[in-house]
């Protein structure tokens, strides 16, 4: 890998867990609210066949 101004190698790494954890947590919420809202209405008929 090459180290754009002068980053250390940790630096690239914490550049690279802020954005997986970024990433994750916005998968996360996206999937908290599908459960919220599909919990009440049962199966949805995609996932029923």
């Amino acid at each position: 890998m090459i180290a754009y101004h002068h980053t250390t190698q940790a630096q690239d790494w914490l550049r690279v867990a802020g954005l997986l954890i970024l990433v994750l947590g916005a998968l996360l919420a996206l999937v908290a609210l599908v459960l919220f809202f599909q919990i009440p209405g049962g199966v949805p008929p995609t996932l029923a066949g």
